[in-house]
Formats: structure tokens, sequence, C-alpha cells
């Protein structure tokens, strides 16, 4: 059965808590070496340049062993693999911009050539990542971090060029089949500590579906064990009374069309067809909503990387958005995939890595497929 706005549903098992869904948790001490269940975690800034100047100084901090371990190296000029980036991100936001609605663009361009491309960007990433300059950083996450260890690997930047790049291309994650990458910004905060609820809640959003089909993405959100509010094509009205509910939410889940503005700092979600809400005008209820316990957002919708940063901005701890144009296709595979690896007890970082790497099926008519999950991290909700 699936609800209209304002409707719950409520689960007949009320045992299963946050922690069995691997719903994170409230921070710790961010001074602790490494996890209690040895979770190793590898924060890299870029610092300030560009792919077309280079980034002189890059920091890494990697928390394994039972030590902290810091150390720098470069990044060299990669102009061709930004103007590569740039021109499969327009190919590929006119080829599903065309699937979708059905629209007369012309993208001059075949399927094998947008394969040999994202062959090439592949090549001139891992490239990039393997030159000397950098050489000390990767070496180093090598000697310290354990193949057998779950690792988050975190890039803290404010740079869209590196927020788009595919890192999980990085051949580095090839020996570490626990590792996953994430992005985060370089300003955050946290907020106080929620009182954990008995059994998980989540906020579901089925907005605009002009296009898609939404009805594979309510059938995996049906199966998952939490007790569910769903708000279908909602007004304006009934998704802040929802958000600022006092008994609160650990998860919220959107599905539908999304993009973001400013330069990918802002982010808006169609409730409708007709009605686009940008995250910033309902900031005061989105901020009750973590305060109340909101920790994971999902956005199984496109360019979600501006909606990620308001969020983080308001202080949420882990968002999973798209990085760039998703088709239905990809989006109905990832996020039963997804709910499925966290209904299990896998940690976000594990669920998207084997979510991304399942769709590794569908490249041959969608070539970027794995590239489009991405982990927005606040840093300060890290629990070591």
């Amino acid at each position: 059965m699936y609800f209209t706005a304002g409707q719950q549903q409520n689960t007949s098992d009320t045992s299963m808590g946050p922690n069995s869904i691997g719903i994170p948790q409230a921070e710790s001490s961010p001074d602790r070496s490494t996890s209690s269940n040895g979770r190793q975690v590898a924060i890299i800034q870029p610092g300030y340049g560009s792919m077309e100047t280079g980034f002189p100084q890059v920091n890494a901090t990697i928390w394994a062993q039972g030590r902290v371990t810091q150390v720098t190296g470069k990044l060299p000029p990669a102009p061709q693999l930004f103007q590569n980036l740039n021109s499969l991100e327009k190919i590929e936001g006119k080829t599903l911009r065309k699937l979708t609605f059905n629209s007369d663009i012309v993208t001059n361009v075949s399927m094998a050539e947008i394969r040999n491309r994202v062959k090439d960007c592949r090549q001139l990433c891992n490239q990039w990542l393997q030159s000397q300059p950098f050489r000390a950083i990767a070496d180093k996450m090598r000697s310290r971090l354990d193949p057998e260890a779950e690792v988050w690997c975190i890039i803290q930047t404010e740079n869209p060029e590196l927020k788009k790049l595919p890192w999980h291309l990085w051949n580095f994650f090839d020996s570490y089949p626990l590792a996953e990458v994430a992005l985060s910004p370089l300003t955050y905060e946290s907020v106080a500590k929620t009182v954990k609820k008995k059994q998980p809640r989540m906020l579901v959003l089925l907005g605009s579906d002009r296009g898609i089909n939404l009805e594979p993405d309510r059938q995996a959100i049906e199966k998952f064990p939490a007790e569910k509010v769903i708000l279908v094509q909602p007004t304006r009205q009934q998704l802040s009374e929802q958000l600022w509910d006092e008994k609160g939410f650990d998860i919220m889940c959107y599905c539908g069309h999304s993009w973001s503005i400013g330069d990918g700092r802002q982010g808006a979600i169609g409730l409708t067809s007709k009605d686009w809400l940008e995250i910033g005008e309902l900031k005061r209820a989105f901020s009750a909503a973590i305060a109340q316990g909101l920790r994971l957002a999902i956005f199984n919708s496109c360019e979600g990387l501006g909606i990620a940063q308001s969020l983080i901005e308001l202080n949420l701890a882990q968002t999973v958005v798209m990085r760039s144009p998703v088709g239905d296709r990809v989006a109905q595979e990832f996020l039963p995939n997804l709910l499925n690896s966290l209904s299990q007890g896998k940690s976000l970082y594990q669920g998207v890595r084997s979510a991304r790497e399942k769709l590794e099926y569908l490249e041959k008519s969608n070539p970027w497929a794995t590239w489009l999950p991405a982990i927005v991290q606040n840093p300060a909700t890290l629990s070591w």
C-alpha cells in the first residue's frame, strides 16, 4: 500500500533499530586514530588550484593502524582530463534529456564514441593520480591502509571540477574492496546529539515524475525496514509539516527530478511538474529535521551535488546523490541495491560501492552509469 502526503506506514518489526540498518550515528571524538569496528579513514585536501593549472599543495591525513599520518604532495595540471570531463558532461546531459523528454536535441555523437571517451577519461584519471608529484600520498595510503579494512576516502574540496571527477576510477580502489570515496566541504560543523529511536523513521518524497517511472523506487522503498511517511507530489506546506515533525526522521529519500544551480552550490527538487523547491527555501524546516535526528538523505535524481552542498551547510551528516543527469534505468537499479545493503546493516560507504558496482552491466547503453552515485560527508559527524 502507498500513502499520500501526511499518511504514515508502520512496519511490523519494531525491534529494528537505526544501528542495524547502517544509518550513520552521532559524532564522536575526532582525535582517535582508528575506529572501534576497524574502519580506516583518509582525508585528501587538494587545496587551491584547478585542473588547468594544477594543485600545488595537496594534504592528506590518514587514520589507520592506531596512529595518524600526515603527508603532502601535488597534483600537476590535467587540461586534457578537464576537457574530456566537460565534453562528456555536455553529451550526457543532451542524451538523457532527449531520452527522457522525447526532445529533438541533436547529439551528433555515437554511443561507441561516448564509450571511447569514457575509456580515455579512465586512463587520463589514473595517469593524473599516479603522477610523480602525487606519489607520496598514494604510496603512504597504500602503506598505512589495510586492504581488508573498510576505508573511507574523503576528498575535501570546494572545487566544482574535483567534485565531478570520477574518483572511484583510481586504481587504488582495485586493491581495497571495502573502500569507497566521498566528497566533503572545507567548512562544516556538527549538531547536538539526538536521542536514538527504537525503530528508524524514513521520510519519502515522490516528486515530479515527468518522463520517468518512479514505480520501481516505490517498490524498493516499501521493502525497506522502517516506519515511513510517504509524500506523493506534496505541496510545500505538506513537506514543511513533516520536516517539523517532533518525532523526527533518520532518513529522507527523494525520487524525481532535480538539478544543481549556482555553480553547484545550491540545489532544487521538483515537488510537482510545476513547483521546484530550492533547499534554502525551507532552510529552517530542514534544519529542524536535522536537529531532530535526520542523519542521511538520499536523492535518486539528477545533478544532486548542489542539493548535498545545501544540506551539508545545514550540518546534515551524509547525503547520497547523483553527480550528473541520470537515466531512468540507472536510478531504478541503484536505489533498490543501496537500500538492500543498508537493510543488511552495511555502512553507507559499503552500500554505495556495492550498488554502484552493480550498475556495471548497464554501461553498454549508459557508459557513465557507475560514475554517477556520490556520497557527500560532513567530517564533523564521522564515527571513529
